[in-house]
């Protein structure tokens, strides 16, 4: 019987990050990597917590898979500028 249950593991250290848009006030948006998922087929995917509106008040809070794009990636805060993190801790994500 194949065991179709992922598996999850911590993730110390890791966040999520995109660019931007022109015009923002910061150049890149970070979420911490709560955990990382992985799948019988051996994907990897870090979940993160979303930031979500008033709008979204009676939602259910759940940790989700990143949205894919341009830009996107997994960064350890080992290898970081001393301005993200800078700006990682002043937006208090860190």
């Amino acid at each position: 019987m194949a065991n179709d249950a992922s598996t999850h593991l911590p993730a110390d250290g890791w966040y999520f990050t995109f660019p931007n848009g022109e015009g923002a006030s910061f150049p890149r948006t970070y979420y911490r990597v709560a955990l990382w998922r992985i799948d019988p087929d051996g994907t990897v995917v870090g979940l993160i917590s979303p930031r979500l509106g008033k709008e979204h008040a009676a939602d259910v809070t759940r940790l989700i898979s990143p949205p894919r794009g341009e830009g996107t990636q997994y960064v350890h805060i080992d290898d970081l500028t001393d301005e993200d993190r800078a700006e990682i801790t002043k937006r208090r994500f860190s």
